[in-house]
C-alpha cells in the first residue's frame, strides 16, 4: 500500500522532470526524441525539397529569358492538332489551325487569328519550319521548337532576319502500353499533318527562301508536305490551286527519318517531293534502337526506316543525287532515338546550318554514311553520349 511519502515523492520527481523540459524549450533546446528533426526543420527540408522541384520543372522557362532570341527574328507556332485525317485536312484546310507569336518583350506566347498569321507571313523573308516528332504534345511543343531555335541561329548576328516556325501537330502520347499500335497511328497522321504543312508552304510569298527541318515522324510530315506542293498526293488528295512560281526550291533537313528508304524512288510514295528540294541532308543514325525495329510498323511493305540505313537506292535518284548528302550520326548520338543530341551536337548543327541558312560550316570531319553491304550488316559506329540527351521520345 502506497504511503503519503511515496506520493510525495512521485509529484516532486515529475515536477521535476516537467521544470528539466521546460528549461530545455526555453533555451531553444527541442526535447523531442533523438533522431527526428525539430518540427521547424522538418518544415524546412520540405520547403527545401518544394522549390528544389519547382526550380527544375521551371529550367526551360528559366532558359526562355531575354537574350535568347534576335530582335529582328519572328517566332511563330502553328497548331494544326485538329487535323487528324488528310481528308479533314483537306475539307477544313483553311479553318482549322491555332496560331501564336512570341512577344519577345513581354517574354510569353500570345495567341493570333490565323488571318493575322496569314497576313504576316506575306512578307518577304527567310522562313525555316521545324516539326517535331512523336510524343510532344501542345505545350512540350513550344519549348522544343524555342530550344531548336536557339541553337539554330544562337547569337549569330551576321545572319539575316529569320522567320522561324513550329509546327505542331497531333503526337501526344494515347495508347500507354500499345506502343506499336499508338507509332502506326502517329505515322497515319503524318499524312494530315504534311498536307496540312503543304497547303501552308503555298502561303508564303514565291521570293521568300523556305528551309524545313524535321525529327523521326516530322521528316515524314516535310517530305509528305513537299511532295505535294510539287503536285503529288496523299491519301487521293491533292492541294488545289498549286503555286508554281516558286523560283527556288526547299532546303530540307530530315534527322533520323522514320519513313521508307525507298520512298523518294519513282512511283513511291513521296516521289515528287525531290524535284521541289535544292538541297537535302539527311542525318542517319544505324545505331538507332527506335528506327532499327521500324519494319514492324508494317505501314510501308516492310521496308527499313531511311533514318536508319540511309536511302534504299541512290542510284534510282540519279537526276537528284548532287543535291543530297547523308551524314551517319551514329558516332555522335549512339543507340537513342532523340531530338535534343543532334540539335545540342556542334558538328552535326554545323551541317544543318549550312543546309537551312547557307552558313559555311566549321571545318570538321563527319562521317559520311556508308551503305550496308550485306543483309542486317550496318557500318560500324562508336557509340556517344550526347551533349545534352532529353527526355523526348520519337
Amino acid at each position: 500500500m502506497q504511503t503519503e511519502r511515496d506520493r510525495d515523492l512521485a509529484v516532486r520527481r515529475f515536477k521535476g522532470a516537467k521544470g528539466l523540459n521546460s528549461g530545455k524549450v526555453a533555451r531553444g533546446v527541442d526535447p523531442s526524441p533523438p533522431g527526428r528533426l525539430p518540427f521547424a526543420s522538418r518544415w524546412s527540408a520540405v520547403l527545401l525539397v518544394f522549390l528544389v522541384g519547382l526550380l527544375w520543372s521551371a529550367r526551360a522557362t528559366l532558359a526562355d529569358g531575354p537574350g535568347f532570341e534576335r530582335s529582328a527574328d519572328e517566332l511563330w507556332l502553328v497548331d494544326c492538332r485538329a487535323l487528324t485525317t488528310v481528308r479533314s485536312a483537306a475539307e477544313h484546310i483553311d479553318q482549322r489551325f491555332r496560331t501564336w507569336r512570341f512577344a519577345r518583350g513581354q517574354e510569353k506566347w500570345q495567341a493570333v487569328p490565323e488571318r493575322d498569321y496569314l497576313q504576316a507571313v506575306q512578307m518577304v523573308m527567310p522562313t525555316c519550319v521545324w516539326v517535331h516528332g512523336d510524343r510532344v504534345d501542345c505545350d512540350r511543343a513550344f519549348q522544343i521548337g524555342r530550344e531548336v531555335y536557339q541553337q539554330l541561329v544562337g547569337e549569330q548576328e551576321d545572319l539575316p532576319p529569320l522567320r522561324f516556325v513550329i509546327w505542331s501537330w497531333p503526337t501526344t502520347h494515347q495508347l500507354r502500353g500499345r506502343p506499336l499500335k499508338d507509332a502506326r497511328m502517329k505515322a497515319a497522321r503524318a499524312d494530315a499533318a504534311g498536307y496540312s504543312l503543304g497547303w501552308m508552304l503555298n502561303q508564303f510569298p514565291p521570293a521568300s527562301p523556305v528551309s524545313l527541318l524535321g525529327f523521326s515522324f516530322g521528316a515524314r510530315v516535310v517530305t509528305g508536305a513537299v511532295h505535294v506542293t510539287a503536285g503529288g498526293q496523299l491519301a487521293g488528295y491533292e492541294i488545289p490551286g498549286q503555286d508554281d512560281r516558286r523560283a527556288t526550291g526547299y532546303q530540307v533537313v530530315l534527322i533520323a527519318a522514320a519513313m521508307g528508304n525507298n520512298w523518294l524512288e519513282a512511283g513511291r510514295k513521296y516521289d515528287q517531293a525531290c524535284a521541289r528540294i535544292d538541297r537535302l541532308l539527311l542525318l542517319n543514325n544505324c545505331q538507332d534502337w527506335v528506327l532499327k525495329r521500324y519494319h514492324l510498323l508494317k505501314c510501308g511493305n516492310g521496308c527499313e526506316a531511311l533514318g536508319y540505313t540511309g536511302l534504299g537506292a541512290p542510284d534510282s535518284l540519279a537526276d537528284h543525287r548532287a543535291r543530297i548528302s547523308q551524314v551517319n550520326a551514329g558516332p555522335y548520338i549512339g543507340k537513342q532515338h532523340r531530338w535534343g543530341p543532334y540539335i545540342y551536337s556542334a558538328p552535326l548543327m554545323g551541317k544543318m546550318r549550312a543546309t537551312l541558312l547557307g552558313q559555311s560550316p566549321a571545318p570538321v570531319e563527319l562521317p559520311m554514311h556508308q551503305l550496308p553491304t550485306a543483309a542486317g550488316s550496318r557500318p560500324p559506329g562508336n557509340e556517344v553520349t550526347a551533349v545534352r540527351p532529353t527526355d523526348d521520345s520519337p
